[in-house]
């Protein structure tokens, strides 16, 4: 959702180059791109600005939101390879416990 709006956003508005005659030619897509993913050198966040407020603030927030979304994937990937348990039953010790006098497990999933 957020590549459509920065493509159609930006695809209806001209940027101004950083150094005239220099760099790739601007695609409203791979500038979208380029600025949800925060690593990329795709070439288009660093030879184009705007002038247009409202567009240089869509830019903006869609760089926050590449953040965001790159370290909720990171935070999901790491949360789900911690999960591995090599218990033969299975059974995950963050859902499992053990009683008071602690010889009987009790299944905390209801």
């Amino acid at each position: 959702m957020a590549t459509a709006l920065g493509t159609l956003s930006f695809g209806t508005h001209s940027p101004n180059p950083v150094k005239q005659g220099e760099g790739a030619p601007f695609q409203p897509f791979v500038h979208t791109l380029d600025l949800l993913i925060p690593t990329s050198g795709l070439g288009q966040r660093t030879a184009w600005y705007w002038s247009n407020d409202s567009l240089q603030w869509l830019a903006y927030l869609l760089i926050a939101f590449g953040w965001v979304l790159t370290t909720a994937i990171i935070a999901g990937v790491t949360l789900t390879g911690g999960r591995r348990t090599n218990r033969p039953d299975g059974i995950l010790p963050s859902i499992c416990g053990t009683s008071s006098k602690g010889s009987q497990r009790i299944n905390m999933l209801v």
